[in-house]
């Protein structure tokens, strides 16, 4: 009792009537209160003891209140019972926080992996992790990898923590996915002394983008399609354009430029007009162009054109003449009775326009006639630098007359043999002479021989003036022979030759290829 009484007069306590104050101030208790303890630096401890020790207490008053060490809780008995108040931490001022981050650079590109990490400073463990972000993202790891990134992952990522007093803290961190593209492209192969244009298309990132261009001698350029004038071979190289978008997504490509004195990579397409054209070698062209050459098919559905090929070297303003056959006969196809004249030869000249002035031919099929097929241009024997076309014949098989004999790398084929009524197939054209027309057989007219540049004619019966049979031979550098009308039945005419100057190169030589009018290309 003297213990006490020494510890309160050190507490500067005041005992009343009606209570007792411990406090630093000197003040009375309040009239409410029989004990009124106030303090702004201290607290007051509860008795502390273990659930065993509380459960000990003999015949507990009505609101003992005590602090249970086992679980940290208060408890205070009421109505024969102990009841727990735990209560909710009050983390304020508690050292426990996190920081969201990532793993290099941000924003990251796609395809790459998105490694985000959270750093946690104080708390007490356990310690429990719970992450959310874009596309229905979710983990409880502490730092997550998301692999394949891709743009639609971009967003805010957040982490919240709990740890092991209840408190929880929360971070988050904006993480960037690239899905930002450039296609850098250029009018290369460019000649020198002309403009070379650069090109950039950026696609699939964020509005506006920044261009900025390198290439040779110090070349640099803010613009999105820069232009060279009168550009130099030294201006040859690689030209970097880098992109980069609001997002700060950066993204390049390269166009590869060749500026040259020749211009390669390009061609021009001759088709059937019905007359003559030509073609003027363009400025920057060096070295070897490429002929390719189709001649037309024959009327009626009758033999396929044949194609020829080569090369020859070209000068700059060197203009040639442009022959493209037809099915209508046109460029020496024979004229045969209705819609079956001998196709067209297709051909090109130079030096002038004459037939001696052709350089490549391929022949035109001969049409076919009103009982056979007409023979393939350029069908028949393949020579050094041509090839004979095809002679006439009946499908299947020859049941009277005889088909038209194929031209050689000499002479043309002969007309096959009339029998009976039935007209033979004209033959082939040569590289020396045209195929021959087939035989009337005692019936009109014999088919005309094919000649230098043209297809023979029909032979007109004129015991029967309303048959509609013979077929003309097609055109070539030798033409094939017509088919004679015979009595309405006759085999087809033949097909034209192929052929090429011995100036050319790389001489290449197919029968009976080409459908409808014939065509040319010339590349280089």
């Amino acid at each position: 009792m003297l213990l006490l009484v020494a510890i309160l007069s050190c507490l500067n306590t005041q005992v009343f009537s009606q209570g007792t104050a411990i406090n630093t101030t000197g003040n009375t208790p309040d009239a409410s209160a029989i004990l009124d303890v106030s303090s702004n630096a201290k607290g007051m401890l509860l008795p502390r003891m273990t659930q065993v020790e509380r459960l000990a207490i003999p015949n507990p008053a009505e609101g003992l209140t005590v602090f249970q060490t086992d679980d940290g809780c208060f408890y205070y008995f009421r109505n024969g019972i102990w009841w727990r108040v735990c209560g909710i931490p009050d983390c304020t001022g508690f050292n426990f926080s996190v920081l969201a981050g990532i793993t290099g650079p941000n924003p990251v590109y796609a395809g790459s992996t998105i490694a985000l990490t959270s750093t946690v400073t104080g708390g007490s463990s356990p310690i429990t992790f719970s992450w959310s972000g874009p596309s229905g993202f979710s983990s409880t790891t502490q730092n997550p990898v998301i692999a394949g990134a891709q743009p639609a992952m971009s967003g805010v990522y957040y982490v919240t923590i709990n740890e092991g007093h209840g408190c929880t803290a929360s971070s988050s961190i904006n993480v960037g996915v690239c899905g930002t593209t450039v296609l850098a492209g250029s009018n290369s192969i460019v000649v020198v002394g002309s403009t070379l244009n650069l090109s950039a298309t950026a696609s699939n990132g964020t509005a506006p983008y920044n261009y900025s261009w390198t290439g040779p001698n110090g070349f640099s350029s803010t613009v999105q399609n820069p232009s060279i004038s009168n550009a130099q071979t030294n201006n040859s190289g690689s030209y970097i354009v880098t992109v980069t978008d609001a997002g700060s997504c950066v993204a390049k490509d390269t166009a590869s430029v060749t500026v040259s004195t020749c211009v390669t990579n390009d061609s021009v397409v001759f088709t059937y007009t019905g007359g003559s054209q030509s073609w003027t070698v363009p400025a920057g062209i060096c070295g070897n162009v490429t002929f390719k050459v189709w001649g037309a098919q024959g009327g009626n559905g009758g033999g396929n054109g044949g194609y020829a090929e080569a090369k020859k070297i070209a000068t700059s303003g060197d203009v040639y003449t442009i022959y493209v056959g037809g099915q209508t006969g046109f460029n020496g196809g024979g004229t045969g009775s209705s819609n079956k004249n001998g196709g067209g030869a297709s051909d090109i000249r130079y030096g002038g326009s004459s037939l001696n002035d052709r350089i490549i031919v391929a022949g035109g099929g001969g049409a076919r006639g009103g009982a056979g097929e007409g023979g393939a241009g350029g069908g028949g024997n393949s020579c050094s630098n041509g090839a004979g076309g095809a002679g006439g014949f009946y499908p299947g098989g020859v049941p009277h007359a005889g088909p038209g004999n194929p031209g050689t790398c000499t002479s043309g084929g002969s007309g096959g043999s009339s029998y009976g009524g039935w007209s033979g197939g004209g033959g082939g054209g040569g590289l020396t002479s045209g195929g021959g027309g087939s035989p009337s057989g005692g019936y009109g007219n014999a088919g005309t021989d094919g000649t230098f540049g043209t297809g023979g004619n029909r032979g007109f019966n004129t015991g029967y003036p309303t048959c509609d049979s013979g077929a003309g031979g097609g055109g070539g550098y030798y033409g094939g022979g017509g088919s004679a009308d015979g009595q309405c039945a006759a085999l087809g005419g033949g097909g034209g030759s192929s052929w090429a100057s011995s100036s050319l190169s790389n001489m290449v030589f197919v029968g009976g290829v080409q459908t409808g009018d014939g065509r040319i290309v010339i590349r280089w």
